[in-house]
């Protein structure tokens, strides 16, 4: 509303007298220099750009109007009387009548005077009813105090204020005006006589600029929300504009950018790409993308940028981060809809015409939005301004008015279409008027072009449009909510996203499907972006409609009330990151792993990164490469094991250089640095030190690393400490060397075989023995198939037991085809000694060792040495028998009672004599096993019977030496395919021998019991035991335990000698089980017979 104040060359009408027309003229010209020279009061609710447009159409308006009056000036000659009350074409209130805009006289305290027709229909009542009111009965409630201030300004300072407020009318409805007006004063008192105004229906244009700024702020809030960079640049690369999103990397203010070129803020080679984007979109009015990247916080990041042009000669960009995107993603794209539709901006055509439609006058401002002079059109039929099939109805319209009085548009206004001088038909607002001038009648068009508007219609159905194809096809779900989070609007996303419609969310609170771990952070979140206006971004899970859950990301940011800054509406942009969760889960678990098995393995672990990557590929830059390398690759990472191996701290390794390690021989550091960036890898053994100086061999694998672009970024390395094998190499080196010495200068038969039987070598002494040159005169031969070893010596091969076997060579067979020879007429006799030599690592032998002893002489001797026990144990044993006997006798009294003394000596006598029988029948009996002529009578053998009865036979002689012999538990009743006599024998020299080595009150145990297909008969005593040493002696001839209490037991050494071979004999095996100290325990297997079964002797 503008509020004009008329000059003092003019004063008021007092009732009867009216001005002529040229005060008014001057009264004009007064206001246009106020305009001009800015002596005017603005309302403070006006913007600046308002203020400016308001000024300018005021100015338009007041040049209007004085050619007006100067034309009614002109012919009408003279004012009228006062008296008239129907205005004529000379009176300048015509203007009022037939004017579009409220024309009012008010006393200064507010009471109308007069008001023009269009007051009427602004406030919808008769306007021969406001004369007498006062304003204030029109105006809004919430608008009265400020209304009331500027008419008290008016009265005081007299100045021109313009003002926007509004106004009741009958109906009940609001009308927003603007306004002008200026005081009057009396020319004889000075004092204010009355205040003229001038106001104009704004309505519609507020209504307009209302839902534009609701739009732009919808749309400003979706941009704000999204987490990318947005700006704006002009045709020369300037930035104008600039948001950075909550997640963009460059978040610096945006005075950093706006004013500045991209060449300014961004390095040449992120620059140029861009700005050829920028020149291509420009050029074809297409969007267009370029690529770049940008090292920011020492991390190269790139970036993906998108040009759209815009009608103001720029364009818009907008930026993501495309670093951790692996392969090519549909982007969201947006653009920024900005509607810039100013309206009402132009001043309104006047048209007047005759009752034939005869245009009569045509101001400047038709001219202007008509396209034609008013020379032109004067005198010319109306329709002219009007395109098909208006300019064909209007004739006839016009006649059935002037006809029937019928309205249409006359007094009601409406929108119409107009014709310029081009041919272009454009949009108009047309009110029409009725007057009479000189006894005709006229009708006044009030036109103004509202192309704008229309315009303005269609940009804001194209950017609505706009909007909804971004929320629409946008991935991302982009939702409005009340302040309480109800949704007010959600995309079609939200199906993908988790599973409902639109119409099933909307109205719904979020909080029904947020995961309840999530919900206390989101409802923090929720409040934090009621409290700030910026941008806020949270990640939690939400229940999808088929029960899962799902990962969002959201960006929010608040719709707020310009006034008050309360919280209108909040907007959202949802992303599902299921998939980025899961993975960096998998990503975090996978590198807790690695850098477990890192930090715990007990190899050497290390990183050695060079500050900027390096090219190998250029061949003609290596040496250059390497001696940046050498000063520019550092250790950056070690395990513990790498510290532990080299016996140092860990602030010792790291910062290490290539030439730190190779200080004392750079080239042969090169070199290995050479072969290791040629392969891309590098295994190597080498002899270095620790950090104390102890040295030690390393093993390691090292692999090269690259970037994106094929670039060598550093290495890793993998190391472990082989000195112990090293040392153990060479150890075996000359314990081989030693080992091939002895083997070749020893006097004994030495021949190595392999894993299968088949020779590998014999030493010189073995070649002489068997009448060979070496092993090609003897490669037929296999150890095992050629040499008859039994069953259980074979086993024990295998498993690693030595094993000694004894053979004889003739004069006529050669050792071929598993045959012993010898060239020479004698007959040897030889002892082979079988060692496995078994690998550690496998744990079975890996080749035998052969010591070959000729025993031929020795072998004589025992043939010798058997054959004279046998003739003089034959020989003694019959008188040894009748001595025994005649001195039995001689105890027992036949030959007559003896002396006293006699009695004792005779009794040593007899027991010496059993003895001295006893050691011939065991000499006796052990020659004939080795000579092979013991004979042996097999038979079911019932073995319980066998094992009670030789208790009982020994129950005396154990007596003798205070034991005690008992069973443990009954004897097993089972049978054995045995000789009973020589089990007999087995049992007595079992049992014998535990009673002499028992403590006297001691305790001898027999018991007899399964196992699996044998029977095994144990017999303990609790005497002192066998010491380990003697294990493998204890069943050899004449063997004794080397001990006091042995010899006090007396005996030949060969019982179990005997034992043994009885035994193996009849296909069983004897041993025993030893704790010394506690007890000894002898056992006899025998395999069990049942009727039916083969003999097996």
């Amino acid at each position: 509303m503008i509020w004009c104040s008329w000059s003092d060359s003019c004063r008021t009408f007092p009732g009867e007298i009216r001005p002529p027309v040229s005060p008014y003229i001057a009264a004009l010209k007064n206001l246009s220099n106020d305009l001009n020279n800015a002596n005017i009061r603005w309302d403070d609710t006006m913007g600046k750009d308002e203020k400016w447009k308001t000024r300018q159409e005021l100015l338009s308006h007041i040049e209007k109007l004085e050619r007006r009056i100067l034309r009614l000036e002109k012919k009408a000659g003279s004012a009228r009387s006062p008296a008239a009350h129907s205005p004529g074409p000379g009176d300048p209130w015509i203007l009022a009548e037939y004017s579009a805009d409220m024309i009012a006289r008010y006393t200064p305290e507010g009471v109308l005077i007069y008001a023009s027709p269009a007051s009427g229909a602004i406030l919808g009542m008769p306007v021969e009813e406001l004369p007498g009111k006062s304003i204030y009965e029109f105006v809004h409630d919430d608008d009265r105090s400020a209304v009331r201030a500027i008419h008290d300004s008016i009265l005081r300072d007299g100045e021109v204020v313009a003002a926007r407020y509004r106004l009741k009318r009958s109906d009940g409805t609001s009308v927003w005006l603007e306004s002008s007006a200026r005081l009057v004063l009396d020319r004889r008192s000075g004092e204010a006589s009355e205040i003229v105004g001038v106001s104009r229906d704004v309505t519609a244009r507020v209504a307009m600029e209302e839902l534009l700024r609701r739009r732009h702020e919808d749309l400003g809030s979706i941009f704000r929300a999204f987490p990318d960079l947005l700006f704006r640049l002009d045709g020369q690369g300037t930035i104008i504009d600039y948001r950075a999103g909550p997640v963009a990397e460059l978040m610096m203010p945006p005075e950093h950018f706006i004013g500045r070129t991209v060449a300014e803020v961004l390095p040449s080679d992120a620059s140029s790409p861009l700005m050829a984007a920028v020149k291509e979109s420009l050029a074809s009015g297409e969007m267009r993308s370029a690529e770049y990247s940008l090292t920011i916080d020492s991390t190269l990041q790139h970036y993906e940028a998108r040009f759209i042009p815009v009608e103001d000669g720029g364009v818009i960009g907008l930026v993501r981060n495309i670093t951790a995107r692996r392969e090519a993603e549909l982007a969201l794209r947006a653009s920024e809809a900005r509607t810039s539709a100013i309206v009402n901006n132009a001043v309104d055509a006047i048209i007047t015409i005759d009752e034939a439609g005869v245009i009569d006058s045509f101001n400047p401002a038709a001219e202007m939005i008509f396209g034609y002079r008013a020379a032109e059109v004067i005198g010319k039929n109306v329709k002219m301004l009007m395109p098909p099939p208006y300019c064909e109805e209007h004739d006839d319209y016009l006649r059935n008015y002037l006809r029937t009085g019928e309205r249409k548009i006359i007094g009601v206004g409406r929108e119409i279409i107009g014709l310029r001088k081009s041919g272009q038909a454009f949009p108009v607002d047309l009110a029409v008027s009725e007057f009479t001038a000189g006894g005709r009648r006229y009708f006044a068009g009030m036109i103004r072009d509202i192309s704008l508007r229309k315009r303005s219609e269609v940009i804001l159905k194209e950017s609505e449009e706009r909007y909804r194809l971004i929320a629409e096809n946008s991935t991302d779900m982009i939702a409005r909510h009340d302040p309480d989070g109800t949704f007010l609007y959600v995309s079609p996303a939200s199906h993908a996203l988790l599973g409902f419609g639109p119409a099933e969310l909307e109205g719904r609170s979020p909080y029904e499907l947020f995961h309840p771990e999530d919900l206390e952070r989101i409802k923090g979140s929720h409040d934090s972006v009621i409290r700030n206006p910026d941008i806020s971004t949270v990640s939690y899970r939400m229940k999808r409609k088929d029960g899962g859950d799902v990962w969002l990301e959201t960006t929010s940011k608040t719709v707020r009330e310009p006034s008050s800054g309360g919280v209108v509406e909040i907007v959202t942009v949802s992303r599902d990151i299921t998939m980025r969760r899961r993975a960096e889960e998998e990503l975090r678990a996978s590198e807790e792993r690695l850098e477990l098995f890192f930090n715990q393995s007990l190899d050497g672990f290390f990183f050695m990164m060079i500050d900027e990557p390096v090219d190998w590929r250029d061949t003609d830059g290596r040496e250059a490469v390497l001696d940046y390398v050498f000063t520019h690759q550092r250790m950056t990472k070690v395990n513990d094991a790498m510290v532990r191996q080299y016996r140092a701290g860990r602030e010792q390794f790291l910062g290490l250089r290539p030439a730190d390690f190779f200080e004392h021989d750079l080239q042969s550091g090169r070199k290995v640095w050479r072969h290791m960036f040629d392969e891309g890898r590098l295994h190597i053994e080498t002899e270095e030190r620790k950090f104390d100086g102890t040295p030690m061999w390393i093993e390691g694998d090292y692999i090269c690393l690259y970037d994106a672009e094929g670039r060598i970024t550093g290495h890793f390395g993998i190391q472990r400490e082989v000195t112990d094998r090293k040392l153990a190499e060479e150890a075996l080196r000359r314990s081989e060397a030693r080992f091939r010495k002895m083997f070749e200068h020893s006097p004994i038969g030495k021949e190595l075989y392999d894993a299968d039987g088949k020779i590998i070598s014999m030493n010189p002494a073995a070649c002489v023995l068997f009448g060979v040159r070496g092993p090609e005169d003897v490669k037929g031969y296999n150890l095992f198939d050629d040499l008859s070893l039994p069953h259980d010596a074979r086993e024990r091969l295998f498993n690693g037991d030595s094993v000694s076997v004894e053979i004889s060579i003739n004069a006529d067979q050669k050792r071929s085809e598993g045959v012993f020879s010898r060239r020479n007429a004698n007959r040897k006799d030889l002892e082979l000694m079988i060692t496995p030599m078994v690998a550690e690592e496998k744990g079975v032998p890996g080749n035998y060792l052969v010591h070959i002893h000729d025993v031929t002489e020795h072998r004589e001797a025992d043939r010798l040495k058997r054959e004279f026990v046998s003739v003089v144990s034959h020989e003694l044993r019959t008188p040894m028998t009748s001595i025994v006997g005649a001195l039995g006798l001689m105890a027992g009294g036949a030959a007559g009672t003896l002396p006293d003394g006699a009695v004792e000596l005779v009794e040593i006598a007899r027991r010496n004599s059993e003895r001295l029988l006893a050691l011939i029948n065991d000499i006796l009996d052990m020659e004939k096993i080795e000579s092979g002529r013991m004979s042996f009578s097999f038979a079911p053998v019932e073995m319980g019977k066998v094992v009670r009865q030789s208790v009982e036979n020994n129950r005396q002689y154990a007596a003798k030496y205070d034991v005690r012999m008992e069973m443990a538990g009954d004897a097993m009743e089972a049978h054995v395919w045995a000789d009973e006599n020589r089990l007999f024998q087995v049992m007595a020299n079992l049992l014998s021998n535990a009673v002499k080595f028992s403590p006297a009150g001691g305790v001898v145990l027999v018991r007899t019991e399964p196992r699996d297909s044998m029977v095994r008969v144990s017999v303990e005593d609790n005497g002192p035991g066998i010491p380990d040493d003697q294990r493998t002696k204890i069943f050899k001839k004449f063997m004794q335990l080397d001990s006091s209490d042995s010899r006090k037991a007396g005996g030949t050494g060969l019982g179990l000698s005997i034992v043994k071979a009885i035994v193996d004999r009849m296909g069983g095996s004897v041993d025993f089980e030893s704790l010394p100290g506690v007890r000894t325990v002898f056992y006899v297997d025998l395999p069990l017979w049942k009727e039916g079964d083969v003999s097996m002797d």
